[in-house]
Parts: structure tokens; sequence; C-alpha cells
């Protein structure tokens, strides 16, 4: 479900710290196809999180792993950079996603 239709589910939405009913586009890449960049609210104890990534033609999406860092802390929420490490050399464009579960 996505009550502010800012394409964001409301799992992700409390993942992230963000309020479900305003449009949001806190979902930023980093400067590198190898950090993303989002926020992480601190109330979020119970959900995991999975990065997945996939090629040009977003046929089918792999999990990776990464190392996350706190970048900014705020009283709710953090905004973390997840480094990944994809162990291959760069694709002309790669898609990633991120999957959150209770």
């Amino acid at each position: 479900m996505d009550r502010d239709l800012d394409g964001i589910p409301l799992l992700m939405e409390f993942y992230m710290g963000l309020a479900p009913d305003l449009f949001d586009d806190e979902i930023e890449p980093g400067e590198t196809t190898s950090t993303l960049t989002f926020r992480l609210s601190k109330d979020a104890n119970n959900v995991t999180l999975t990065l997945l990534y996939s090629d040009e033609d977003m046929a089918s999406w792999k999990a990776i792993g990464h190392s996350i860092r706190v970048l900014e802390d705020q009283s709710s929420w953090e905004r973390i950079g997840a480094d990944i490490d994809l162990g291959f050399g760069i694709q002309d464009r790669l898609f990633f996603q991120l999957q959150v579960d209770r």
C-alpha cells in the first residue's frame, strides 16, 4: 500500500522514518553505483533490510552484501550509507532496490 502515491510502500516508509501521508523523494543513489544513501528510522528495530541489484533488463534481482555506516544522526532517524561490494566490475547500468521485511 502507498497512501501518498510516492512509489514507496508503507513498510519502507516506516523503515526509513518517512511520513506515510507526504510525498517523499528521499531515496537517492550515492555519487557512485557502489553506495546507496537512504534514511533509517530509529524505531525500525524489527525490520530487516536486503539490498538487491539488477542489470539493464531488470529481469532478475540478486541480493548483494553491504556494509552500513551512519552519515547523519538525527533524533528519530539516521542517514545511512550502504557500501556495496558487487564482486565484479561495474556494468554500464545497474539498478538497486531496497527490500524491507518484518
